[in-house]
């Protein structure tokens, strides 16, 4: 098996700028797609106020794919199977409305916390500092995303542990992504109601081909700057939890 260097592994969290990288050629426009372009399918987990519940085309627990609408998993049945191989960590600010707390924009997550909650102009704001894991999944074509955060902070938190020991496997160091894992959830409850929350468990052991796939969109992912707007009805209902210290591996 190929032994990773410390160089390899510390591309996961790596945002210096770079030439975008290009993705594909798109013969039918003429131009390129390259990571300036590419806006990441994420894996949305479905709570009781999410809209695709309200418009019943979704149950509490599936795991929605955001692009195409497709239940792609449901929590304690059909867990997601998924390779992370990449984490972006920012803070999704979000502005009160008068009725609850919605998307405003993000900040770049530099290693020093910002506070949980603050006020200007008289509006409401919080900041929910979220971990975002880029993954390959079975079909190994174009990574998604799943983000950690409110509720399941602590639980992306103890994924980029995870990710980040297995540079320090003895006798032989693995890449990040040496693993599988399964995304699941489980059911809490607190003072503002019932909600779903994530659960990771790692599962088989990736394959040098699945590897090296991960390597090739390691310098994509490296200048993604639009994540997309974050849908604070898909992600918990209770507030920021701690954010970690920034992790380089």
């Amino acid at each position: 098996m190929k032994k990773e260097t410390a160089n390899e592994t510390a591309l996961t969290t790596t945002t210096e700028a770079q030439a975008p990288a290009t993705i594909l050629n798109t013969d039918f426009t003429g131009v390129e797609m390259d990571a300036n372009d590419f806006l990441p399918t994420k894996i949305l987990l479905m709570q009781g106020i999410s809209q695709q519940v309200a418009d019943r085309k979704a149950n509490i627990g599936d795991f929605v794919n955001n692009m195409t609408g497709e239940i792609v998993g449901t929590a304690g049945t059909k867990p997601v199977k998924l390779l992370p191989f990449a984490v972006k960590k920012y803070y999704a600010v979000e502005k009160y409305n008068g009725s609850k707390f919605v998307y405003s924009h993000t900040e770049e997550d530099k290693g020093i916390k910002l506070p949980n909650d603050f006020e200007l102009n008289g509006v409401k704001y919080r900041n929910m500092h979220t971990y975002v894991f880029f993954c390959m999944t079975e079909a190994m074509d174009i990574p998604v995303t799943v983000s950690f955060r409110s509720t399941s902070h602590k639980e992306g938190q103890k994924l980029l542990n995870y990710m980040s020991n297995q540079a320090r496997k003895k006798p032989t160091p693995q890449p990040p992504f040496a693993n599988w894992i399964k995304l699941d959830a489980m059911p809490k409850k607190n003072d503002l109601g019932n909600f779903m929350v994530l659960v990771v468990n790692p599962d088989s052991e990736s394959t040098e081909e699945e590897r090296n796939e991960c390597r090739t969109w390691i310098p994509v992912v490296r200048e993604i700057k639009n994540l997309g707007e974050e849908a604070a009805d898909d992600i918990g209902t209770s507030a920021p939890a701690q954010p970690a210290p920034n992790v380089r591996f």
